[in-house]
């Protein structure tokens, strides 16, 4: 049986790489800033205890929740609809 905190730290940081890619395809404007934050919270998973993963969960949500709203460059915002499914699959 696999622990949970290990499954807590690879579903963040298979979030975390699906973000990149994303981000990769778009090339928003402020990709090195937004890179930097992926990267803070994959780090923060990495080193997480149990009790941590919740608020670092709470960071990603909170800088997808930015990245919905800031314009990409092509007219759309870094993360739409479409791109979320394209990238993560879900709803």
């Amino acid at each position: 049986m696999t622990d949970p905190s290990e499954q807590q730290r690879a579903a963040i940081r298979n979030a975390c790489v699906n973000l990149r890619r994303l981000l990769a395809s778009v090339r928003p404007p402020d990709m090195p800033a937004i890179l930097q934050q992926v990267r803070q919270i994959e780090s923060a998973a990495l080193m997480a205890s149990p009790d941590q993963f919740p608020a670092i969960r709470k960071r990603f949500e909170c800088l997808i929740s930015q990245l919905q709203k800031i314009d990409a460059g092509d007219g759309e915002k870094i993360i739409t609809h479409s791109r979320w499914q394209q990238f993560f699959g879900g709803t």
